[in-house]
């Protein structure tokens, strides 16, 4: 048995640290294991599903502020032949996030609970009460439209000792006053829960998540016709761009980072601020021609045309069109800036073909939403926005939950050229 002091948030110093035990025996999510030699496997043609960085059979990956693990042998269930243990070999010499030399750098990182240690609770896992968004106005009555899975209640859910701790005092501290005190978590990918008034000690601890990571209620797909519509106006979408959004995805996952060339870049006519740019980011029409975008950008001034034009750069191309004094911008161009107002567009390699979506390192393939269009949906990219960064050696990282995730191309990161260490928006 060992234990680690980890922060209690990974931005807040403020808030201390707290314990985090580990022994021979933990637990992880099943999605965070992919069993190339079963079923799953088989199912797949025995190919890892592409972005997977978890743990794989005979591979590598990080515990969340622990050691490397590698999966060594793989215990079967003799009916199902599905996976119910795995036994691995830990590095002692990469505690905390140190990968010593001569170890190739692991790029997944899985979080755990100990299986002696961790203890048991219950969680409501509440969800929309209805499963439309208008009630009753297709059926004609909202009764049926009611949700299903508004309330999953799971039981013998295992959490970190300091979670209990806490909320025994929280408890205590209600004894005396008589006055429930407010207890809340993040459960690492899961959502956000705070402890339930119902909870009476350490063998009665009721969690209720109050909101999910993200909000799934405007991901659904738009329907072939909206899409076609929008094809004929600019440009037939990517194939990720058209399918994406659906099932629980990571917010970063949801927006479409991808590749473009800057084509020309103009004035605005009716903003001295301004610049109107014809982007091309990969979209085709129809008959397979280049159709590229148009990019309202407020660069005027801070970044000579000549420089940009030409420059292969950064787009997201799924946020909602914006009317931006009455010309349409159908993307974001993303650019590093500092206090000063120094402002540089992040840069692609040469080779990196226009279209291609930008990946992050230690993180599933992206799963674009077609278009953030949604209120909720929206706010994914306010969100995601706030954890752009260029690091001191002006590479852009997406920072989340502590850890930073680097924005790849095929051949290469995606970079800043003399910003550092300064926000990306």
């Amino acid at each position: 048995m060992e234990e680690f002091e980890v922060p209690r948030h990974p931005k807040h110093e403020n808030m201390g640290t707290r314990r985090v035990p580990i022994s021979k025996t933990i637990y992880i999510e099943r999605d965070d294991f992919f069993d190339l030699d079963g079923p799953e496997g088989q199912a797949n043609n025995n190919k890892v599903p592409k972005g997977f960085k978890r743990l794989l059979p005979h591979d590598r990956v990080r515990l969340r502020y622990a050691y490397v693990i590698e999966c060594n042998e793989i215990v079967r269930d003799p009916e199902t032949n599905e996976p119910i243990e795995l036994k691995c070999e830990y590095f002692p010499d990469t505690k905390a996030g140190v990968t010593p030399e001569g170890m190739a750098r692991v790029k997944g990182i899985i979080h755990w609970v100990d299986a002696i240690k961790g203890k048991k609770c219950t969680v409501n896992q509440y969800d929309r009460l209805f499963s439309t968004e208008d009630p009753g106005k297709e059926s004609g009555d909202f009764l049926k439209d009611m949700n299903p899975k508004s309330l999953e209640i799971l039981s013998d859910v295992l959490v970190e000792p300091s979670v209990v701790e806490d909320a025994l005092s929280a408890i205590e501290e209600m004894k005396d006053d008589s006055k429930f005190t407010s207890l809340a978590y993040q459960f690492e990918r899961n959502g956000y829960f705070a402890l339930d008034e119902s909870s009476t000690g350490s063998d009665n601890l009721v969690f209720n998540r109050v909101v999910s990571l993200r909000d799934t209620w405007g991901a659904q797909r738009q329907d072939n016709g909206e899409r076609g519509q929008r094809n004929r106006g600019r440009g037939q979408l990517q194939p990720a761009e058209q399918e994406g959004g659906a099932g629980n995805v990571e917010d970063v996952r949801r927006v479409a980072f991808r590749a473009a060339t800057i084509l020309s870049a103009e004035p605005h006519p009716e903003a001295d601020s301004l610049l109107v740019c014809s982007v091309d980011c990969g979209d085709v029409t129809e008959d397979g021609a280049s159709a590229p975008r148009t990019v309202v950008a407020g660069l005027a001034g801070k970044i000579p045309v000549d420089e940009m034009v030409g420059k292969k750069v950064v787009a997201v191309t799924n946020l909602k069109p914006a009317k931006m004094r009455g010309i349409e911008s159908q993307a974001m161009l993303l650019a590093a800036s500092n206090e000063d107002g120094d402002v540089e567009l992040l840069s692609v390699p040469e080779t990196v073909p226009n279209g291609e979506l930008i990946f992050l390192e230690g993180k599933d393939k992206s799963e674009p939403d077609g278009m953030l269009k949604s209120k909720g949906a929206q706010k994914v990219w306010d969100r995601v926005k706030a954890g752009l960064r260029a690091s001191d050696q002006g590479e852009a990282l997406y920072l989340e939950d502590g850890t930073a995730y680097k924005l790849l191309s095929s051949q290469g990161s995606v970079m800043t050229s003399t910003l550092k260490d300064v926000p990306i928006q």
